[in-house]
């Protein structure tokens, strides 16, 4: 059952016309208010549900920029299983080689996966907080959209405060597994670029 719009007091439109005449000497302005009458377009309701509207719609503008953070570390994520799995592919073919340099490059290959593993559990990680923001901040237009109805002030405050705070945690924590796994890259080129 939905009570009127969160019992909140209703906002008063008040529409101002401005008259001015200018006579010769004088200039004189009126202002004159009027109350909008009951089927005008803009009445309280109509008002109050567009402010309604656009307080559900404000957590979109953070869902559509994690959104594209997600987009970076999936890109990353390919790549990175990607490039663990051709290391795999070579590290099998080597195996059976006795060669000095094969044994060398086998060596590199796994001193290579071993950095390379824990960037893959950061850009997981990163994708997961991100996914996580994304879904508190989907609860928070929810929780922005019960602020507007009968349920009590207090809690959807807190609730929209809550929600809020806890996806912005998650960006920042997804941001700084993104630093990790942008600190751990440059080490392992530098294992591939000594081994030249």
């Amino acid at each position: 059952m939905f009570v009127s719009i969160c019992n909140r007091p209703k906002p008063r439109l008040r529409f101002l016309i401005i008259t001015t005449t200018n006579n010769t000497a004088t200039t004189a302005t009126t202002t004159t208010e009027v109350e909008p009458r009951l089927g005008s377009k803009l009445t309280s309701d109509v008002v109050t549900t567009i402010q309604a509207i656009q307080g559900i719609l404000a957590p979109a503008v953070m869902i559509t920029g994690v959104g594209l953070l997600l987009l970076t570390f999936n890109a990353r994520h390919s790549s990175l299983v990607n490039r663990i799995r051709l290391l795999n592919d070579e590290r099998r073919r080597l195996q059976g080689k006795s060669d000095k340099t094969e044994k060398l490059r086998e060596k590199n290959i796994d001193n290579q996966l071993g950095l390379l593993l824990p960037r893959v559990k950061y850009v997981r990680n990163g994708m997961l907080c991100h996914l996580l923001a994304v879904i508190f901040f989907v609860l928070t237009s929810f929780s922005i959209g019960l602020g507007y109805f009968s349920v009590p002030t207090n809690f959807t405050q807190l609730m929209i405060n809550a929600t809020f705070t806890a996806g912005m945690f998650l960006v920042v924590c997804g941001v700084a597994y993104q630093a990790l796994e942008l600190f751990i890259s440059y080490r392992v080129i530098m294992v591939e670029v000594k081994e030249r």
